[in-house]
């Protein structure tokens, strides 16, 4: 346990903003902060999952991404037309194809930075483990944990 005075000072990560990249928050004064809770609410279809993958690639902040409603095809088509800009259709005609190392080109230059786990309904535990795998290859925890 500490008091505030005891935080000034220390050398930590948390609360420090992450990239600004889209200026339309910025100018309304929102801004992401490494190891706080940032909910984005919006009805289904609603671009939720496009957002928050478009914010995990294009900041290059190390980011853990649990996809629990989008399989891994999906996500590497979005990734792609995020990296490429191009069209979701480009891409999946692109990954249906001889051009497809075109894509994976992308996903290794631009994507590398990001960690994806796949799991539909992922526990608590799961999430923990994910996590903790993270620290074991890297020796810190992500920048980011999108879910």
């Amino acid at each position: 346990m500490r008091t505030l005075l005891q935080v000034v000072g220390v050398e930590s990560p948390a609360g420090h903003a992450l990239p600004e990249i889209l200026p339309q928050l910025t100018s309304n004064q929102v801004v992401f902060r490494q190891a706080q809770l940032h909910l984005v609410a919006a009805q289904p279809g609603g671009g939720k999952t496009m957002l928050a993958l478009w914010y995990a690639i294009t900041s290059k902040t190390p980011a853990l991404y649990f996809s629990a409603d989008s399989d891994s095809r999906t996500i590497a088509l979005r990734a792609g037309a995020i990296l490429m800009n191009k069209s979701v259709t480009d891409m999946e005609k692109m990954m249906d194809s001889d051009a497809s190392v075109l894509l994976e080109d992308a996903l290794a230059d631009g994507a590398s930075h990001v960690r994806f786990s796949f799991d539909p309904s992922p526990s608590l535990q799961d999430i923990e483990e994910e996590i903790e795998a993270w620290i074991e290859l890297h020796g810190a925890p992500p920048s980011a944990i999108y879910i």
